[in-house]
């Protein structure tokens, strides 16, 4: 069987590909423009494709389409502030006269478009951002919080794991949690607890074992692998920066905002300099090039 090829973006610095999420979810909270937040999502959506062909994420929005299309609604429902009407009701059974307004409309489609840029931006973070790999970051200044985090992020989807293999086992022994009266089901999962129960105090014995052998805290913390800028981190962090900069020369020019209410504006009456959106483009999409190239061209990663 063929093995999962490595992404680019879990070859990065920590402080690199963190830099860069973060400016996006930062873009995404400051900007309310309708192009502005269809180019944010059209990059994250498309650095998606390219780690994973969007499978995580997909999954992601799959559950989160009700909450998205409710916020439509509910939008186009409670806000009557608009003036451009798509539909008016003049007696409604208690809700009396209801108008449907265009504004509503678009202000709950950019609002739902943040939304899935904040989903997909965690997509990649859960996929490519190395909680082991980020806790060392904190190491010389914060060891015991670094070691708390740590364990705390790998709890949930560890207790996962042994319930599955516990659930397994009960199954080869003969033992179906899926059948008779409620009581006897009830009855079944307090096994399920108890060897859970045991397995996760085991576990955390062993965990207390390690520490102590490997004598935590009782002197300077020394590192097995440390973590070193490579050129491809200084590219992304330079891209980055880039589009940091053009943002900033964007918004003291109050671009990348928009008036929904009363009545919506047109998209192009406020436009902004070219050179700049041209640079926060370049210097987002500089992660996704490189993400690309990777897959493509395997010697470009040992270049850099």
């Amino acid at each position: 069987m063929e093995s999962k090829r490595q992404s680019f973006l879990h070859t990065l610095h920590p402080i690199s590909l963190l830099s860069y999420l973060l400016l996006v979810l930062m873009l995404t909270l400051i900007y309310n423009h309708p192009l502005y937040i269809a180019t944010l999502l059209i990059l994250i959506i498309w650095l998606n494709f390219c780690v994973d062909k969007a499978q995580q994420f997909l999954s992601y929005l799959r559950l989160a389409i009700p909450m998205l299309v409710l916020t439509i609604v509910i939008n186009l429902v409670m806000n009557q502030q608009g003036t451009t009407f798509i539909v008016c009701f003049s007696k409604l059974p208690l809700l009396g006269s209801l108008q449907f307004s265009w504004e509503a409309l678009l202000y709950g489609t950019v609002m739902t478009g943040k939304m899935i840029i904040i989903l997909a931006v965690f997509s990649v973070l859960s996929q490519d951002f190395d909680p082991d790999r980020s806790m060392l970051l904190l190491n010389r200044t914060a060891s015991k919080t670094a070691l708390l985090v740590s364990l705390s992020l790998r709890m949930i989807p560890r207790l996962s794991q042994e319930m599955g293999s516990i659930m397994e086992v009960f199954r080869i022994r003969g033992l179906d949690f899926d059948t008779g009266l409620r009581r006897e089901k009830i009855r079944k999962r307090f096994f399920l607890v108890k060897a859970l129960l045991i397995t996760s105090l085991e576990s955390s014995w062993d965990t207390a074992e390690s520490l102590q052998a490997r004598a935590f805290g009782a002197g300077p913390r020394t590192r097995y692998q440390p973590e070193m800028f490579r050129p491809r981190d200084f590219i992304v962090c330079i891209g980055s920066s880039v589009a940091l900069l053009a943002s900033v020369v964007l918004l003291l020019g109050k671009k990348g905002f928009y008036t929904f209410y009363p009545q919506i504006g047109p998209l192009f009456n406020n436009a902004a300099p070219l050179g700049s959106q041209f640079l926060l483009i370049l210097g987002l999409v500089v992660p996704i090039l490189l993400e690309v190239g990777h897959q493509k061209w395997s010697y470009m990663s040992s270049k850099i």
